[in-house]
Formats: structure tokens, C-alpha cells, sequence
């Protein structure tokens, strides 16, 4: 105190932790003829303040080492978009030394097309309607190449609420993109290859309709045929809409004798015009048939034996009125009808009877299956 100076010391007191205090010393000493006489002074208890400031200080230094060795990128960003403190992570992400990054701003590495929805989420915390946004956007590295990440921005604000800077949290998502990447490619190659394997499938199912429908269609008359006489009658039988069910076995009469008069392409004309006769002359639910060579059919579903002979006597007149090339026309018919459960051998047996009846009684008529055995044809 002989130097006159006064004093101004912060000191702990007490043994142990739990009992020890900070105490701050404050002193002013008053010299009387070069001695000490008195001193005045006061003792101020700091120890909260000491806490508080120790808690600060551990607080800052914890996020000190977490920014530090940060497993992602972090920043410190100006107002401006300066670098003000960056981290290993983001320098080793696109590339550059902590002293190259520092010289630039984020908007230097920013890709163009996501730098303007950058600033405008930027501007919006600095106008004060966010505190934070995030957002997928692209940096260039050092070395050119493009570098995806997903951006994390908050704002630092001092005890006056006034905006100091902003922190960011980077995350490189390169390989999560180029995965995605990859998955979009191999759902685009598979969505196309559906729509191939589609296109074939339609072009297939065509092709079997149109491969169908030539194993079932007489290429001549364009008529069904024999196999497609077995499907009809089929369908007709399991289907209950239909009952009794009318068969006429058609045949041209002395058709060999034309072929071998005129030859077998205007017997070749006389069949397909016969065919054309007889879809004019039948309904919509009956089904035409050329059985083969000369002889034709038509099922008749929900036709009785009278109702059957009658459209075959139609027909037979709407023949021998036609017109053909060379000389005129005439068919045998013979027709059955099944009300009970006969099987379609024995319905076509009764038909095929008839139709010879029908030429034994001198061609040119519609005969009917005999209803009883010994009894007389039906016969026109």
C-alpha cells in the first residue's frame, strides 16, 4: 500500500467446491506521511456471475469443437453472403482450403438456377418473416462438377434481437441424388418397358383374335366354319336363354355338275353368293355356317321344328328367286329341332335325314326329321 496504488482482485474463498465463493476485492488505501493509515475498499460476491460466465464459456467452446469437427458442413455467413468461419467437413465437400473459401461468398459456388430461390428465402429472414428455411441446392466445386447438397439456414441475433449473422448447416447429398437419379431411370426404362410389353400384348391379343377368328371363319364365304358350327352350338346349349334350338343342314343341289360344267371359280361365285343369301334371310340371333364343300347350316336358337322349317323354306324360295351367274339355283334342306336333352351328333343325325329325304323327294324342298319313329316327313 506504500505505493498509493489501489486494488482490484477477484478471489476464491472457501475449501471445498461446494462452499468455495468468488469474492471481487476493491481497494482504496490513504497514506499519512508515507504510511498506510487506512484502507477503503468492498467485497462483492461474483460467484453467479463467475458461473454464469464459466457456463458461457463451456457453452461457446462445445459449439466451438462441434462446429470444428462437424461429421457435416457448418458456416458462419455474413449479412453479405461472406464466409466468415467455416469448418473441415464443407472445405473437403467442394473442395477448397478454408483460406480460398474465406476470400468468396456463398453465392460465388452457388449453381444460378438455385441462387435466386436462395436469396429470396434469405431475404425473408433478414425482413423478419422467418427465422430459418431449408432447401436443396447445388454448389460448384474447385474442380467443376456439381456438388448437392441440402442447405439448413438459421439466423444469430445478438441480446438487442439485432441480426448478426446467419449459421449454416450443409449436407451432401450427391450419392442420395444420383441414387434417386438412377431409381428415376430405372422406373422411366420400366414404365417404357411396361408400355412395350403392353403394345406387344395388344398386338398379340390382336393377332390371336385375328388368328381365332381365321380358324374359325371359311376363308371363301366368310362364314363360320365347322369348328366355328361347334362353338355356336356349345355356347347355345350351356346358355339357358335359349330353348328349343333349330338345326338346317343345306345342300346345293346337282352342284357337282356345275363345277364341271362352268368350272370351280363360278362355283367358287355361287357358294359365296349363296352365303350372302342366306345372312339376309336369317335373324340376328342365328348363326350361318358353311359345313363344308356345297352344304351349308344354320342354328336356329329358341326356334320350335315348325319355326325352323318355316325360315328353311324361306330360304330355300330366297334361292331359287336369286339371280346366280350361268343358270339358277336350288337347294335341299333339312332341318331338326331339339326341345329335350338330345347331344349335337344326334341333332345334326336328325338334320343330315332329313336333308337326304329332302333330295329323295326330288330336290328343291325343305324336309323335317321324322317326329316319331314310322311316322311321314314334314316334308315342302
Amino acid at each position: 500500500m506504500k505505493t498509493r496504488k489501489s486494488c482490484d482482485e477477484e478471489v476464491v474463498i472457501g475449501k471445498d467446491n461446494e462452499s468455495q465463493r468468488w469474492v471481487r476485492l476493491i481497494g482504496f488505501p490513504e497514506i499519512i506521511q508515507g504510511e498506510c493509515r487506512r484502507l477503503y475498499g468492498t467485497i462483492q460476491d461474483v460467484t453467479e456471475q463467475k458461473r454464469r460466465e464459466e457456463a458461457l464459456w463451456q457453452s461457446e467452446e462445445a459449439f466451438r469443437n462441434n462446429f470444428i469437427h462437424a461429421g457435416i458442413g457448418m458456416a458462419l455467413v455474413a449479412t453479405n453472403g461472406t464466409w466468415l468461419q467455416v469448418n473441415r467437413t464443407l472445405c473437403g465437400m467442394i473442395g477448397y482450403a478454408e483460406s480460398e473459401l474465406m476470400k468468396l461468398t456463398f453465392q460465388d459456388i452457388t449453381h444460378p438456377e438455385d441462387l435466386d430461390n436462395d436469396l429470396i428465402l434469405l431475404n425473408e429472414v433478414v425482413e423478419g418473416k422467418r427465422e430459418h428455411y431449408q432447401m436443396e441446392k447445388r454448389y460448384f466445386h474447385k474442380k467443376g462438377h456439381i456438388v448437392h447438397v441440402l442447405l439448413s439456414v438459421s439466423v444469430v441475433r445478438n441480446k438487442y434481437q439485432s441480426m448478426k449473422n446467419f449459421i449454416s448447416q450443409i449436407i451432401d447429398i450427391s450419392d442420395l441424388h444420383e441414387a434417386q437419379r438412377k431409381v428415376t431411370g430405372l422406373l422411366r426404362t420400366s414404365k417404357d418397358q411396361n408400355k412395350e410389353l403392353m403394345k406387344l400384348q395388344n398386338q398379340l391379343t390382336k393377332a390371336n383374335k385375328v388368328l381365332k377368328q381365321e380358324n374359325q371363319t371359311d376363308p371363301l364365304t366368310g362364314l363360320g366354319n365347322r369348328r366355328a358350327f361347334h362353338l355356336a352350338i356349345n355356347e347355345v346349349l350351356s346358355s339357358r336363354r335359349y330353348k328349343p334350338l333349330g338345326i338346317a343342314m343345306i345342300d346345293v343341289d346337282h352342284f357337282k355338275k356345275y363345277n364341271d360344267t362352268y368350272g370351280h371359280l363360278e362355283g367358287d361365285l355361287v357358294l359365296k353368293k349363296l352365303g350372302n343369301v342366306l345372312r339376309r334371310c336369317v335373324r340376328e340371333q342365328d348363326t350361318v355356317i358353311r359345313f363344308g364343300g356345297e352344304e351349308f347350316s344354320v342354328i336356329m336358337p329358341g326356334s320350335t321344328l315348325e319355326e325352323s322349317r318355316v325360315m328353311a323354306e324361306r330360304v330355300r324360295q330366297a334361292i331359287a328367286e336369286e339371280r346366280f351367274p350361268n343358270q339358277g339355283i336350288t337347294v335341299s334342306i333339312g332341318v331338326s329341332s331339339r326341345s329335350g336333352e338330345d347331344d349335337i351328333d344326334t341333332l345334326l343325325k336328325r338334320a343330315d335325314e332329313a336333308l337326304y329325304d329332302a333330295k329323295a323327294n326330288g330336290r328343291n324342298c325343305v324336309a323335317t326329321e321324322l317326329k316319331n319313329p314310322g311316322s311321314d316327313n314334314n316334308g315342302s
